[in-house]
């Protein structure tokens, strides 16, 4: 199936965040994806609701649901742990949300 520009284009940006916030030795399970339709909640309602600190939050625009579920998919796929909480049930989730949690403990 042909990805749109907007789903290569996200996922470029998500690869490029997830590499600019990444130790060394970070690996992608420690990060989380998922989809919402609550743009507007801030980092600390997350790290609230998921009881967890939440590092190198970031939210990025996918047009469309299927667009955003086709990325979450992507990198879900790729290792990453899928986000809870988030509320991805709507049909107004258009808005891929990536974090890392918890930090790495040395």
């Amino acid at each position: 199936m042909k990805k749109t520009k907007s789903y290569r284009s996200l996922v470029a940006k998500i690869n490029w965040h997830i590499k600019e916030n990444s130790w060394a030795n970070t690996t992608v399970d420690k990060w989380c994806v998922g989809v919402t339709d609550k743009p507007l909640r801030g980092k600390s309602d997350y790290q609230r609701e998921l009881g967890m600190d939440v590092r190198n939050y970031a939210l990025f625009y996918a047009y469309s649901r299927k667009t955003a579920s086709q990325v979450k998919d992507h990198f879900i796929s790729k290792g990453l742990s899928k986000a809870t909480g988030l509320g991805d049930n709507s049909e107004n989730c258009r808005w891929v949300c990536i974090y890392m949690s918890p930090f790495l403990t040395l």
